[in-house]
């Protein structure tokens, strides 16, 4: 069974994130969901990994509610908003 898994943040740190999460993909993970706040800046990633089927969100609460069946979430996102969110999560 794959470990079901949401990343927030995309770009920056979080674009090592994904390449980590992509290697493993269909091997030991499965990328359900992304938090992008900034379409514009990130839209050929988003749109690459739509096309694969994984659900793009500007919005960390609403991939929250729309996914509870996540396995785990990665917070690649500023340090002061790293405990906030992961006490939501």
């Amino acid at each position: 069974m794959l470990a079901k898994v949401g990343l927030v943040g995309i770009s920056g740190f979080g674009s090592i994130h994904l390449r980590s999460i992509e290697q493993l993909q269909g091997k030991m993970v499965d990328l359900k969901a992304i938090v992008a706040p900034n379409y514009e800046k990130n839209k050929e990633v988003i749109e690459r990994l739509s096309s694969a089927g994984v659900k793009y969100y500007r919005d960390f609460s609403q991939m929250l509610e729309s996914h509870k069946d996540l396995d785990f979430v990665v917070i690649s996102t500023p340090i002061h908003l790293h405990a906030p969110m992961a006490i939501e999560a």
